[in-house]
């Protein structure tokens, strides 16, 4: 075949299969779309939202910070969340003094520069004159977007959070809410308070010098947990009244490169499992990390400069940077894994009675405070379900010398001395998980001052 037949051929071929292509294509797009419409994807429809300007007609916003522009801003958002649009604000500063209320999908977007460590590099500014929630994104109002603005306050006094998401009520919520390089500060409550609605995301937003939280995820579902799985990217908290990042009821978020520095209890807070973590943290006043009791399965590698953190539950881990906390190993000879360095447990205080309960679950310290000279047993730990190794203090308090101490048979040591007045005695206890029996380590070998 020679070579300008073969390009004739080649062309005829080419021709039969673009023809079918565009059939298969057509066919293909006109099954795939009724399907994909079921699903919405903020990232693929945005391009073809309609976009409305603030400041021009009919709504025109003056946004010069001098202006009340409450009716304009008001009027726009009703309108254009009722075609799930796209409103921008350009640069200016707008003054409100009324909720803006979301309650359909709807993206709001401010002139920000994309970098939201300082208000200063958003030129659209958002500014409450009054004491109430500044952005309500509603129950129902899944996917909205804001992003590109810095929103403040300049009320005199009061309690309102600067954005809100969700409602206390039984319904799914606001889900898949997106804050993108977002700035919040000045506000009497919280600066952002996600109270019902999974899977949202934050990102370069700033929370700062709010009265309350920085940053609040905790459900007000009144049926169930709905605030979880949300993620959080190269955000800060700085300088906010309680807590900079606080994770009640959510369960299974995560961030990283977090930042929170300088807030009047904790940095980073959380109370609920499966929270991952990673970031920066320092001269919070408190702790500049907390993972309460109920946070197990709770993952941490922060950079805690003041080594300040505090682990509540043993299920979960935290690695903490300062050069102070553990620091993981991998030995190149035996290729075991470890730690160099002291994991930091919380001290469990047991209930003080007849009977004095051990709880694995809380941790491997723990002090009985003997405050009279009754008799009492030290019962068998309960949650007793790896090799732990546990410590016991008993701590004279009474005034007198104490009754008698019975140990549980589980707990396999010689014979026990009670410490004086004013003064404690330890003991170390290994479990043997093949027949649940705790051996004695060590112990005091004498009274040990309170």
């Amino acid at each position: 075949m020679n070579a300008q037949r073969f390009a004739i051929n080649l062309r005829a071929l080419f021709r039969k299969v673009k023809k079918y292509w565009i059939v298969f294509s057509v066919s293909w797009v006109s099954v795939i779309l009724p399907l994909s419409a079921q699903h919405t994807n903020y990232n693929i429809q945005s391009r073809n939202l309609p976009f409305v300007n603030v400041k021009q007609a009919p709504y025109l916003a003056v946004g010069d910070g001098i202006h009340d522009d409450t009716g304009a801003i008001l009027a726009a958002v009703n309108a254009v969340q009722t075609i799930n649009g796209h409103l921008t604000f350009p640069c200016g500063t707008y003054l409100f003094s009324q909720e803006i209320t979301i309650s359909r999908r709807l993206t709001i977007e401010g002139g920000g520069d994309g970098d939201s460590s300082s208000s200063s590099h958003s030129c659209t500014t958002l500014k409450k004159t009054a004491d109430v929630i500044g952005i309500h994104i509603k129950s129902g109002a899944d996917y909205t977007v804001l992003q590109g603005f810095h929103l403040t306050s300049i009320a005199g006094s009061g309690i309102s959070d600067g954005i809100v998401v969700g409602d206390a009520d039984n319904t799914n919520g606001a889900g898949e809410v997106t804050f993108r390089d977002v700035y919040v500060d000045s506000q009497k409550g919280n600066g952002i308070n996600v109270r019902n609605g999974n899977s949202g995301v934050m990102e370069h937003v700033t929370t700062s010098h709010n009265g309350a939280n920085g940053v609040l995820i905790s459900s007000q579902q009144t049926r169930v947990d709905n605030t979880n799985a949300w993620r959080l990217y190269s955000s800060k908290a700085l300088s906010n009244m309680l807590d900079g990042l606080r994770f009640d009821d959510a369960s299974s978020t995560s961030g990283f490169g977090l930042t929170s520095e300088g807030n009047g209890r904790y940095g980073i807070y959380a109370n609920r499992p499966y929270i991952f973590l990673e970031g920066y943290t320092e001269a919070n006043r408190a702790n500049n990390v907390y993972l309460d009791t109920k946070c197990f399965d709770c993952f941490t590698i922060v950079r805690d400069v003041d080594n300040t953190s505090h682990q509540g539950s043993p299920g979960s881990f935290m690695y903490n940077m300062a050069g102070q906390g553990i620091t993981p190993e991998l030995n190149p000879h035996t290729g075991r894994f470890g730690v160099r360095g002291a994991f930091s447990t919380p001290v469990v205080i047991p209930t003080y009675g007849a009977a004095i309960t051990i709880n694995n679950d809380l941790g491997n310290d723990f002090i009985i405070t003997a405050t009279n000279d009754n008799n009492f047993t030290v019962s068998l730990p309960v949650d007793q379900n790896y090799p732990q190794r546990i410590t016991i203090t008993i701590k004279n308090t009474s005034g007198r010398s104490l009754g008698t101490v019975t140990w549980n048979a589980a707990y396999l040591m010689s014979s026990w001395t009670n410490p004086a007045n004013g003064f404690s005695r330890s003991i170390d206890f290994q479990l043997n998980v093949t027949t649940g029996k705790w051996t004695e380590v060590s112990r005091t070998p004498s009274d040990v001052p309170n």
